[in-house]
Formats: structure tokens, C-alpha cells, sequence
């Protein structure tokens, strides 16, 4: 059966694509272009055993985490005041440190067998600095060379000797530390000082503290 071009009406045959008249395309149902249907992607659903082991991954690592916290930082958390005492002996300054001074100072390793106030406690601390200024003549340098951790059972055993020996009270004490310092410097050979330090409410203090320089020296 004969049709009519779309555009210029021209006769064309049934089976022509193309009018011979103006050239255009005809549209049929022979060369319509029909969208591509495709399948819908679907996502492939985590097994329950999968997301178990990743929770259980990331439990592990939060755990951790949190062990290492309660270990680590404990342990380190006394290095602050290691680093404020050396600078108070390099500069031969109280006032660095004077915070820093534990209230049970001459009360826990060295007793005297009485309460220590502060500003005596203070001025101890600053009478070895002084002696540290008269011995070496320049160039003070302070470094930790060895540090000993108190056993719990240590700590807690020295705690129940001064509150029956000497009626002092330290149960805000929970961990004690020795650390020894190397100091040289011009005009002396070097010396060492063995510092205590005592976690007092969570914050680390100066508790004590023995040295090789002799005040009649000076």
C-alpha cells in the first residue's frame, strides 16, 4: 500500500525509509529506536556473619584503646613534672615547681617526725637549687637517668607506716615513683638526685627527693 511522506507529502512506497522527494527519514514501526531496557543492578546484601566480625573488629580496637589508656597514661603522666623539675634546676627557679610540690613532703620516705607545712616544704626544694647555683658555675644541664615504679603493695605498705608511725594521713596517695637525675655542669663534677613523685588525686607531685651535694661544701 502506497503512503504519503510526512514532510512533503510525496507518494512513496510502503517499504521506502527514505522520501525520494526531500530525502528525510520516514518513521515506521520497522525503525523506531526503542530504549534499552536493562536489569536493575541489585546490591548484594552483607551476610549476618560479615557484620558480625566487623563489629567484633571494631569492639577489639575500642578495647584496646582503652587499655592502653589505663596503662599508658598512668605511667607517663608523671613525665610533666620530671620535665618542670629538671628546668627548675637548669635555671635554678623555685617558681617552676612550686605547684608541683607534694602536701606530704617530708612526711612519706624521709620523715621528720612531724607535719611539714607548704612554705617549709617549698623552701627546702629551694635551698637545693640554691646549692646547685653555688656548686656548678654555668651551664647547668639536668637529665632523668633511671626510673624505678613502686609496687602497688610497696605503696600501700608505706602508707599504712607513716599513719601508724607517724599519725600522717596519705590515702589520696595511689602511686609512688623514684627518679634519678644526672646534673653537670662547669666547675663540678656531676652529682645525681633521687626524686620521689606520688600520684596524689590523680595528679602527679614532687613527694621527696635525696642528693650527693653537701651544704658545708658551699
Amino acid at each position: 500500500m502506497d503512503r504519503k511522506c510526512m514532510y512533503c507529502a510525496a507518494i512513496l512506497d510502503e517499504h521506502m525509509v527514505f522520501c525520494y522527494e526531500c530525502g528525510r527519514q520516514q518513521i515506521t514501526e520497522n525503525n523506531i529506536i526503542k530504549p534499552e531496557v536493562t536489569e536493575p543492578i541489585m546490591k548484594k546484601k552483607k551476610s549476618p556473619i560479615t557484620k558480625w566480625i566487623i563489629m567484633g573488629v571494631i569492639s577489639v580496637i575500642i578495647i584496646l584503646s582503652i587499655l592502653a589508656a589505663w596503662f599508658i597514661i598512668p605511667r607517663t603522666g608523671y613525665r610533666k613534672v620530671v620535665r618542670r623539675f629538671t628546668q627548675a634546676i637548669e635555671e635554678c627557679n623555685i617558681s617552676i615547681i612550686e605547684d608541683d610540690i607534694s602536701e606530704h613532703y617530708g612526711n612519706m620516705i624521709w620523715t621528720f617526725g612531724y607535719e611539714m607545712e607548704e612554705d617549709e616544704a617549698i623552701e627546702r626544694v629551694e635551698d637545693y637549687l640554691d646549692l646547685v647555683e653555688d656548686a656548678y658555675e654555668e651551664n647547668i644541664k639536668c637529665e632523668k637517668t633511671y626510673v624505678y615504679h613502686w609496687t602497688k603493695h610497696g605503696v600501700e605498705k608505706r602508707i599504712e607506716e607513716v599513719e601508724r608511725e607517724y599519725n600522717h594521713d596519705a590515702d589520696n596517695v595511689s602511686d609512688i615513683k623514684n627518679v634519678e637525675l644526672k646534673i653537670s655542669g662547669k666547675g663540678h663534677d656531676d652529682t645525681y638526685v633521687n626524686l620521689f613523685l606520688s600520684k596524689e588525686d590523680g595528679e602527679w607531685k614532687i613527694l621527696d627527693m635525696t642528693f650527693e651535694l653537701n651544704p658545708d661544701e658551699y
